[in-house]
């Protein structure tokens, strides 16, 4: 499964971004390419970095997390939910409480694990680096189990969920998950 966004024009003319979870079901017997079913709503895109159009660049200190924090928390889950912090920190968002950031009417809440308006109620989809950071992505990997396979194939698994949430880590943050996850791992 995937993110695919969609433009949709309003009665008023202005053009929105929508978010849907899509995946591929391929046709038997047949040479014609895969067909994409809908599988779930995820909400209106809405851009961290809107830049202007002569310059499609992102401010250097967002990009990527560069370092893990002086205090490394005990799990992976901890981990991510710090460099989302940061990631969020850096796009000028505020922070209301310890899990709740805000930016206008965007509201994101990692305890629950939302990303929703604030005038409306309704779900939103954050486009972050190459990824989104939506409800159903923040679930994702917060709540990562990685597949009962080779330690490489969960290594590839991480860094495509990382990368599908909006999160760009730098080699040593993600060496660092990926040790946390794989001594949970052996622990159990």
């Amino acid at each position: 499964m995937y993110i695919r966004t969609k433009t949709r024009k309003n009665k008023s003319g202005d053009e929105r971004k929508y978010a849907y979870l899509v995946f591929s079901k391929r046709r038997k017997k047949s040479k014609r390419p895969p067909k994409q079913r809908f599988s779930k709503y995820l909400g209106r895109v809405i851009e961290l970095f809107p830049a202007p159009k002569q310059c499609q660049t992102m401010p250097n200190n967002a990009k990527q997390c560069q370092t893990m924090p002086n205090n490394a928390p005990q799990t992976p889950s901890e981990s991510i939910v710090q460099m989302f912090k940061q990631l969020l920190l850096s796009a000028e968002f505020q922070r209301v409480n310890k899990h709740i950031f805000r930016r206008g009417d965007v509201e994101v809440d990692l305890s629950v694990l939302t990303v929703k308006s604030i005038e409306t109620g309704q779900q939103l989809c954050i486009q972050a680096n190459e990824g989104f950071i939506s409800k159903y992505t923040l679930r994702k990997i917060v709540r990562y189990k990685p597949p009962e396979t080779t330690e490489k194939e969960i290594g590839q698994d991480l860094a495509k969920r990382l990368l599908s949430s909006g999160l760009k880590p730098s080699q040593e943050v993600f060496l660092a998950l990926y040790y946390q996850i794989l001594k949970n791992l052996h622990r159990k």
